[in-house]
């Protein structure tokens, strides 16, 4: 003892150094295992996109996850240059090649690795000034030595989207009546309407539709989502709502009725075949439209929908029928009335005149006897024109 006395006396300053250097060797170490165990302190956000669009990640978000499994592989005695590259290709790995007990820790540093938890409170749809929480959560603080932490980070940098009027989206539609004056409905179409397109599947509410007549204003809504841009480049100002006045529907101002009805002379006359028992007589003459662009039901309010269609798939919109109804005079006593229908098919209208003349009547017309004239009629009138 006494001889320790004498040596700590004559060396004091060198033991006094020593311990010194022992005491910051120690603090240093702990200190750095705290930075590095402290994860949270590691980690800085990085951020992308347009603002109110914007998106969040971690900074190089695959190096600090790598370095992270690689520590975690380390804790458990997996070699360095085996964890390597399973961190890399980890679908890859030949297992099977490691013995039992090192596949034991892998199977274990898998396990804690999935136990740690690090995540953005918000990382989409973001804004210039949003506040946005890190969190890191150790759900096996028995194995792993991390920490837990929460930090705040504030959204920044952010590049600022363009202005753009609503109208560029209205003039992606090609809006337009169809039909009849009166019995009109709107046909709306553009182009590459598809799964992926913003006006898949919307149905717009266009009041009186199928009654529509020349003249009448309509209002066109699409909803808010057609005027999101996903990248957050392009911010819609302006209504939402089109303003539509209604044009183009059939009317009475037909120049060529005459030869229309001269047309359906020929019918009748064909099918009469020079019959002298019957006398023709001409009752009332419609032109109605061949597709319904709204859907019907006993619900007033679902015939008010309508859907966007792809422009590739609507090929001809304004396509008609004319029937004419004849009543057939019976010559002889013994034989009754009858009444007949003469259809025509297929008639489009161009310059206010139908193409009448260009008609394959043996293709695209037919004569038929029918019953029930007053409900002919009454749906006739309903559904067209009455032209005379």
């Amino acid at each position: 003892m006494e001889q320790l006395t004498a040596f700590l006396k004559k060396y004091k300053k060198w033991v006094i150094t020593i311990a010194i250097l022992i005491v910051a060797g120690f603090g240093a170490k702990t200190t750095y295992e705290y930075h590095q165990n402290n994860i949270i302190s590691q980690m800085d956000v990085k951020f992308s996109g347009y603002n109110g669009e914007g998106t969040a990640e971690i900074k190089k978000k695959d190096k600090f996850l790598n370095d992270t499994a690689l520590r975690i592989f380390k804790l458990n005695g997996v070699r360095t240059d085996i964890a390597k590259k399973i961190i890399s290709s980890p679908s890859n790995f030949n297992y099977g090649s490691l013995s039992t007990s090192d596949q034991q820790k892998i199977t274990q540093s898998f396990s804690e690795l999935n136990s740690l938890k690090v995540k953005l409170s918000k990382s989409e749809h973001l804004k210039n000034g949003d506040k946005i929480d890190v969190y890191v959560k150790n759900n096996d603080p028995e194995h792993l030595p991390f920490r837990d932490g929460k930090k705040i980070v504030t959204v920044k940098g952010l590049k600022k989207a363009k202005t753009v009027s609503t109208q560029k989206i209205f003039d992606k539609l090609k809006i337009k009546a169809v039909g009849t004056d009166g019995k009109g409905s709107l046909s709306i179409t553009g182009k590459n309407i598809t799964t992926s397109s913003v006006f898949d599947g919307i149905e717009i509410a266009v009041k009186n539709n199928g009654s529509l007549s020349n003249g009448d204003s309509v209002k066109i809504k699409l909803p808010s989502s057609v005027f999101k841009d996903p990248n957050g480049k392009k911010v819609y100002a302006g209504s939402h709502t089109l303003n539509y006045k209604v044009t183009g529907l059939v009317d009475k101002s037909i120049s060529n009725v005459s030869d229309v009805e001269s047309a359906v002379s020929d019918m009748i006359d064909d099918y009469n075949d020079g019959n002298d028992d019957y006398t023709p007589n001409f009752v009332s003459l419609y032109l109605t439209h061949d597709e319904d662009y709204y859907i019907g039901g006993e619900d007033d309010t679902s015939s008010e929908h309508v859907t966007i269609d792809d422009e590739d798939d609507v090929k001809d919109d304004n396509t008609f029928t004319i029937t004419a109804i004849y009543n057939m005079k019976s010559n002889d006593a013994d034989l009754d009335d009858e009444t007949v229908e003469a259809i025509i098919h297929d008639i489009k209208l161009k310059n206010n005149k139908l193409n009448i003349d260009s008609i394959d009547l043996s293709k695209s017309g037919e004569v038929t006897s029918v019953d029930n004239i007053r409900t002919i009629e009454h749906n006739l009138a309903s559904d067209g024109l009455k032209l005379k």
